[in-house]
């Protein structure tokens, strides 16, 4: 089946005009393979054919005329995927075909694109490093994705506040371990910090790493000892997590929180509270 559904994709996006008909049901065949787990997605990796001929065809269709129905299958991608699946897809391949599509007006596919890019961006390879960047950022800067998203994220036109949401989150991944430029810096931390509360906890979750990932660039050496327990609660194993709760000591990270008034002038001393607020956040999460 995958073979047909290869040859149909690689005959359409040659002719989108005439067979697109033809690509949505092909596309709608595949999602369903997917959704069932009729797709063995590693060999799929492997071979390269399917997920090549599907991001080929995403690179070769204009933004003008993606739909919803073309696109949404990208959403079923991340629902099948591991979290290490994903991050093998955290390649210029598997991205730049879909930079364009940032322009497309279409709100449906506007989500749909921004939720892959979420998911696969936030993917990182761990080192063992505390301050470790995201790869992909200057890859980001120079196709001008970076700069479609905040563009996107600026928009007060947008409607789907969803989108908004996916773009805060690769943005601020994007940022991983660095300073947000000051221009949209603000805009970013307050709209992430501001997901705390919604009523959906898959995006409590992603703002929380999110957050987590940024503050990696506000290490110094005092506050050490607050960035190591924020990246144990956040990329740590169960028991792990379970230590970190038991070790740290909440009184006085929270101490710091109450006495963030008077660190307002200190750059340093602002430092700390950010790790501490964080810290206490991503442990009120995690509880």
């Amino acid at each position: 089946m995958m073979v047909k559904i290869n040859a149909i994709l690689e005959k359409g996006r040659q002719n989108i005009n005439n067979d697109g008909g033809l690509i949505l049901v092909t596309l709608k065949l595949a999602q369903d393979l997917l959704n069932d787990s009729r797709v063995d997605i590693d060999a799929q990796m492997k071979k390269g054919i399917f997920f090549d001929q599907l991001f080929k065809f995403f690179e070769e269709i204009p933004h003008e005329q993606i739909i919803d129905e073309f696109a949404f299958i990208l959403v079923a991608i991340i629902d099948v995927t591991t979290d290490a699946q994903k991050l093998k897809m955290k390649k210029e391949r598997y991205l730049q075909p879909l930079i364009h599509h940032l322009n497309c007006s279409d709100e449906f596919v506007l989500v749909d694109v921004t939720l892959f890019l979420t998911y696969i961006v936030i993917q990182q390879k761990e080192t063992g490093e505390i301050q470790q960047y995201n790869e992909i950022r200057h890859f980001f800067i120079k196709n001008g994705g970076l700069e479609l998203l905040i563009k996107i994220f600026k928009n007060e036109n947008i409607q789907r506040e969803d989108i908004k949401k996916n773009c805060a989150f690769i943005i601020g991944s994007l940022h991983k371990a660095q300073k947000i430029p000051s221009e949209y810096r603000s805009a970013v931390i307050v709209f992430l910090k501001g997901m705390f509360s919604d009523e959906d906890n898959e995006y409590v979750y992603l703002s929380a790493l999110t957050l987590a990932q940024l503050a990696e660039c506000k290490v110094k050496i005092i506050d050490q000892g607050l960035m190591l327990a924020l990246n144990l609660l956040n990329y740590g194993s169960k028991s792990v997590i379970q230590k970190v709760q038991q070790a740290v000591p909440w009184n006085a990270v929270r101490d710091i929180i109450q006495n963030a008034e008077d660190a307002s002038d200190d750059e340093e001393q602002e430092s700390y509270v950010w790790s501490a607020k964080l810290l206490d956040e991503w442990m009120s999460f995690v509880s």
